[in-house]
């Protein structure tokens, strides 16, 4: 779903905004912090699921440290 570009067009008017809203709320209306933020838990994600992390990673660390990292992180 994600693997290839978004055709906007096919899209109703405001449903890209919406979808954002969450995360963007979630990020303190940053929105560059909040695609960060999407960008990290999607990677993590996908990671996971294609079975890319050794077996011995310590996947929840991985998490945490990601969510610290992206904390705080609002660039004036």
């Amino acid at each position: 779903m994600t693997e290839r570009a978004l055709n906007r067009e096919l899209l109703a008017q405001g449903a890209e905004a919406r979808a954002a809203g969450p995360v963007v709320e979630a990020a303190g209306g940053d929105t560059d912090l909040a695609r960060a933020a999407w960008a990290f838990a999607h990677g993590m994600t996908i990671l996971e699921l294609n079975g890319r992390f050794p077996p011995d990673a310590d996947l929840d660390a991985a998490w945490l440290r990601g969510v610290e990292a992206l904390k705080g992180q609002a660039v004036s």
